[in-house]
């Protein structure tokens, strides 16, 4: 969807829903349910397609924007399982998938300052004022030699990173020396756009990406790669619009480039003790890019590791319920009620350890667990590092 795309263009899209129902379950023939808000609630209204209703009542003048509907548009995770299942919506143009239609939503309310939530009206304030959320200190040590701008490749590492997430870049960056990458490190101070994307506040992202010109048209045409999904998918899809130039914005995700690098290497991984793991699909790094069996078949590049996999998995993935990272501030008991949901999954498969590929994930697992378990998560970058000399 393009950033200057109103609501009002979406009327064909929304009017098309068939109330099947069909968003909040999975694949056939297994149907798992997959939309958190729908297995919560159990009511329609709580569904991609009810929202969708909603924006049709709305558009049809129907109903009027309250700020009782903020609530219900936000608790939309984001986890895109309506998205890759439903084929009605996207037929007109602007082909526009469920999840756009509810971030448009977002963005009316936003608009008419109706926002309900106090964790997200005070985001919304901030990036108002500043143009960006406040800038965090980015306290990660480069190595000299990721410091060359001429590098052909460059990793990626946006300056707004949820709690965690640095110790997850600085363990990739051990992974890389290890392997002997030559990746330039490049640091973003404030926020890529995505969670701005997310959260509806369009008018501010333009700006912010408009300011970011002269940088996007730097990284148009190099090799870029991403540790953070959300970032990946934003960045890949969106800050092009913004270059200066006619190239377009290419990368891939680190669990990739690392696969590649070693299947065209000598390096073998570390003789290490038998282990069992079931690995957990980021919904933005499966659905969102579909990147599925590049973080699985490192995991299976490993001897001794068994992987096992949840019932819900791949295309079937169930969310965690961190979304970008703002639902487990804004609405933390969902949230938090959502990946223990997924948690209990993984203890069904009676695996060591669940090993996930997005730095959210490994953060909203670890909040919900007693301290003797939350070794029981880890990234997949530290998991790949224990196991590389």
């Amino acid at each position: 969807m393009k950033l200057n795309t109103q609501i009002d263009e979406v009327a064909r899209s929304a009017s098309l829903c068939l109330k099947c129902n069909m968003c909040t379950y999975g694949e056939w023939p297994e149907n798992y349910p997959l939309c958190p808000l729908y297995i919560r609630d159990k009511i329609y209204t709580s569904s991609p397609g009810g929202l969708i209703y909603l924006v049709r009542a709305l558009l049809e003048n129907k109903m009027e924007y309250t700020s009782d509907l903020s609530n219900l548009s936000y608790f939309c995770i984001n986890c895109r399982a309506c998205d890759d299942i439903c084929e009605i919506i996207p037929i007109p143009a602007p082909h526009v998938r469920p999840t756009e239609i509810i971030r448009l939503l977002r963005h009316e309310l936003v608009k008419r300052g109706l926002i309900s939530n106090d964790f997200i009206k005070k985001m919304h304030e901030v990036v108002k004022k500043d143009g960006d959320f406040r800038k965090q200190k980015i306290d990660i040590k480069i190595p000299e030699n990721m410091k060359n701008e001429d590098s052909k490749d460059i990793l990626f590492i946006e300056g707004q990173y949820p709690e965690g997430q640095e110790q997850i870049y600085e363990v990739a960056l051990r992974v890389l020396q290890k392997i002997g990458l030559d990746v330039y490190v490049y640091r973003d101070q404030g926020s890529c756009g995505a969670d701005l994307y997310d959260l509806g506040f369009i008018s501010e992202l333009k700006t912010l990406l408009e300011k970011k010109s002269e940088l996007i048209s730097k990284f148009v045409g190099k090799n870029l790669i991403f540790v953070d999904p959300h970032t990946q998918e934003f960045v890949l899809n969106n800050w092009q619009h913004y270059s200066k130039t006619d190239k377009k914005m290419r990368g891939k995700h680190l669990s990739e480039i690392i696969l590649e690098t070693l299947k065209g290497s000598k390096i073998k991984g570390k003789k290490m003790e038998k282990v069992i793991v079931s690995y957990h699909d980021p919904c933005i790094l499966g659905r969102g890019l579909g990147i599925y069996d590049a973080p699985r078949n490192l995991i299976n590049f490993f001897e001794g590791v068994t992987l096992l996999e949840m019932k819900r998995n791949r295309r079937n993935s169930y969310c965690c319920g961190a979304g970008d990272g703002t639902r487990g501030k804004a609405f933390p008991e969902f949230s938090e009620w959502v990946a223990k949901e997924r948690f209990e999954e993984f203890k069904e498969t009676g695996a060591d350890i669940l090993i996930t590929s997005c730095p959210y994930c490994k953060e909203i697992f670890q909040r919900v667990l007693p301290t003797k378990e939350k070794t029981k998560v880890q990234d997949l970058f530290e998991f790949v590092n224990e196991r590389i000399e």
